[in-house]
């Protein structure tokens, strides 16, 4: 009934309703997506990967001369696609990221049976989810292609561009290498257990977009908007406008000197600038997101512009600048000793880094630290001596001390 419904909407079209294809991207995109994903394990790359997969798919639909022949066509271009991105990554350093920050939340939710039985049985689902995890990309196409996308093993082969008797092949490869990683009835049927696993674990993941709707239990993240709704996606597909995808900050709660703003933006008919509202344009980066460094706290507007004069915007707050470099508040001999009073006006004194030498800035000096006074004592015989002082954002300071 899906395939009909889908295939409805190719034909709409391929005659010519560029509206048909909103519908085409909002029934397909979990499942190209759950399966860029799981052959790239990394949630950005897919992303990536996924939409160049959607626009190839845009802008070639209607060349297509056997529209029956769509799913295996679009499989193909998806499959493809992820096989030259990991080839190219292979003379890279490619992060994989921990799948298992995503499997883990498959709970079994029913109300029967003893809590240890359910945890039982939600070990063994999450099992199922690391075997699929070791299988080759070629394999691990084969098995979602057909236990998740439900394509027929002519259509895999076609998509794969190899002979039935290969899928058939590494399908039944497959099977023994997942049977060796699962024990019980898992290891008996894996393919039934793999696909009821893939149904419920792509719930992970957005049905029309590439927004992460689940909480992601990954490390701290800097991104401050992501910004890719469906009708997004849609919209640089159609031509419609440009869209910003993703507007990422070094981590607003870690004091800095100096902001760096990094914006991913992509548009139909090309970017023509990215600029923030009081004139500062970013330079695009040789990953393709565009930049800038950002000296001053406030709330920024991100405004990008294809070649069409067309535009999209965004904002986002920064407040984490601190430009004050530390300084002295006071300084002389106290006894046998020389004292320097210092302060920090924003993020404080990393009393951790704080260095003293010889005038030369070769011999390093002993000296004593307050930090509740912010004090620094040092022995009289020492001067004069540099002192260099840093905050915990950054800002770097050196003070000479000498006795009058």
């Amino acid at each position: 009934m899906e395939r009909e419904r889908i295939l409805k909407w190719v034909d709409r079209f391929r005659a010519g309703d560029d509206a048909a294809f909103d519908e085409i991207y909002s029934l397909l995109y979990r499942r190209q997506y759950y399966f860029t994903f799981r052959l790239l394990k990394n949630r950005e790359n897919a992303e990536d990967v996924v939409q160049e997969c959607f626009i190839r798919v845009y802008r070639n639909l209607r060349n297509v001369t056997e529209p029956n022949h769509f799913f295996s066509w679009l499989n193909r271009i998806n499959y493809n696609t992820c096989i030259n991105y990991l080839k190219a990554a292979s003379t890279r350093e490619l992060h994989e990221e921990d799948l298992s920050d995503y499997e883990e939340v498959l709970e079994d939710k029913s109300e029967s049976g003893s809590p240890e039985l359910r945890a039982e049985i939600s070990e063994d689902r999450n099992a199922v989810g690391r075997a699929l995890n070791k299988l080759s990309p070629e394999m691990s196409a084969a098995v979602i292609m057909k236990y998740y996308n439900g394509l027929k093993e002519e259509e895999i082969a076609e998509a794969l561009s190899v002979p039935v008797g290969t899928v058939k092949s590494r399908l039944s490869r497959a099977k023994k290498e997942l049977s060796s990683h699962l024990v019980g009835l898992y290891s008996v049927f894996p393919f039934l257990f793999a696909a009821v696993y893939m149904s419920q674990n792509s719930g992970l993941f957005s049905s029309s977009g590439s927004i992460w709707l689940t909480a992601w239990k990954g490390k701290a993240m800097t991104t401050a908007v992501t910004a890719a709704v469906a009708a997004g996606t849609v919209a640089v597909l159609s031509g419609t406008g440009p869209v910003i995808r993703k507007i990422s900050i070094y981590d607003p709660s870690v004091p800095v000197h100096v902001q760096h703003i990094s914006v991913k933006a992509e548009g139909y008919h090309g970017i023509a600038s990215v600029r923030l509202n009081d004139g500062t344009e970013l330079k695009k980066e040789l990953s393709g997101n565009y930049s800038a460094d950002i000296h001053e706290n406030g709330t920024y507007q991100i405004r990008v512009t294809d070649d069409q004069g067309k535009s999209a915007a965004e904002t986002v707050a920064i407040s984490n600048i601190d430009s004050e470099k530390p300084h002295v508040v006071s300084a002389g001999k106290q006894g046998k000793k020389f004292e320097v009073v210092l302060a920090d006006d924003g993020s404080g004194i990393d009393w951790e880094k704080l260095t003293l030498t010889g005038k030369d800035g070769e011999n390093t000096i002993i000296f004593d630290v307050n930090p509740e006074e912010n004090k620094v004592r040092m022995q009289t015989d020492d001067l004069p001596a540099c002192l260099y002082v840093e905050d915990y954002a950054g800002n770097y300071e050196k003070f000479e001390i000498f006795q009058k």
